[in-house]
């Protein structure tokens, strides 16, 4: 009986001593291409439209660094680290008085949206990918580094280090194009 409940008791432990299956994480972090973009509160920048002369004060009221984790196969998922920058507008143009921007993995979004197993995605504004030495003078002001993205009826033109320095829009509304004139950068 002794040897009954010995090899019993070694089976039990046998059975139970087993090795879990880890959870394999990849972690996605903001390309290093892209530091330069993150701007802190407390930059600002002012824009002017070419055919009314109107000024538009753009400036951030809210920044966060964080992460989401993203399930993409069985057994696989990813911590997505990212940087939210939130502007308010002065003088809306778009209907909304703020707009967010995410720096996430090689791109800038622009307002982006949760999809299905919490990926984030919206129009891209700038892509680490992309980074070349195109320039482009607006108003006495020479940038580098800018790349274009259209996002629905507007043009959006990006610089490293600066951020947004011309926007064009196209829809009959709100047709102008906004340069910027003054800026202040804050960074980490």
């Amino acid at each position: 009986m002794k040897y009954f409940l010995l090899l019993l008791f070694l089976q039990l432990i046998l059975v139970s001593c087993h090795k879990e299956e880890s959870q394999s994480v990849n972690y996605l972090y903001i390309d290093s291409r892209l530091l330069s973009q993150e701007f802190k509160t407390g930059s600002y920048w002012i824009y002017k439209n070419d055919s009314t002369s109107k000024t538009d004060c753009t400036f951030i009221f809210n920044a966060r660094k964080d992460y989401y984790t993203y399930s993409e196969r069985m057994g696989i998922t990813s911590d997505i680290y990212f940087y939210d920058i939130f502007y308010y507008y002065t003088n809306t143009v778009n209907g909304q008085p703020y707009d967010r921007d995410r720096i996430e993995r090689t791109l800038i979004m622009r307002n982006p949206v949760r999809t299905i197993g919490n990926m984030q995605l919206g129009p891209a504004l700038y892509y680490a990918d992309s980074i070349k030495n195109d320039s482009l003078k607006v108003g006495s002001n020479m940038f580098y580094q800018v790349q274009k993205a259209r996002v629905d009826n507007t043009d959006f033109y990006t610089a490293k280090s600066v951020g947004l320095v011309k926007k064009v829009i196209h829809d009959s509304i709100n047709k102008g194009t906004w340069n910027l004139i003054r800026w202040k950068i804050v960074k980490y």
